[in-house]
């Protein structure tokens, strides 16, 4: 479970793979649960190599480490940062569209207004 401070997290059991002869290699694949999409994901990998003797003993060797980089787009929050600002766009324009109809319905009264003031006096 990764520890909301480090945000990591280890992969579970890894089976044993078999003995391997000088050269040889063994391609492992293992699945890492509950890893946050953090966009640029950093994995480490530790591996020790352990040799056989014909005793039967067995001795390790230095550990052998290496890093490797990916992403993990977090799509949830990226849906949720699109409908937040979607919507605060949609109340500006809408708040915006209001004070304009606002304005020019006081204009059109105050020209109204105008106009009969204007009238009245012509027709006095």
């Amino acid at each position: 479970m990764p520890s909301p401070s480090s945000l990591s997290t280890e992969a579970g059991g890894i089976t044993a793979p078999p003995e391997l002869l000088p050269g040889e290699r063994w391609k492992v694949t293992v699945p890492v649960h509950d890893v946050t999409p953090a966009f640029r994901l950093t994995a480490a990998v530790a591996v020790t190599p352990l040799v056989t003797d014909a005793a039967g003993s067995t001795t390790a060797l230095d550990s052998v480490l290496t890093t490797a980089h990916g992403w993990a787009v977090p799509w949830a929050l990226l849906l949720l940062l699109v409908l937040v600002l979607g919507a605060a766009a949609t109340a500006f324009v809408l708040v915006r569209r209001g004070r304009v109809r606002r304005a020019r319905r006081e204009e059109e009264r105050v020209r109204e207004a105008v106009e009969q003031a204007l009238r009245d006096k012509a027709s006095r």
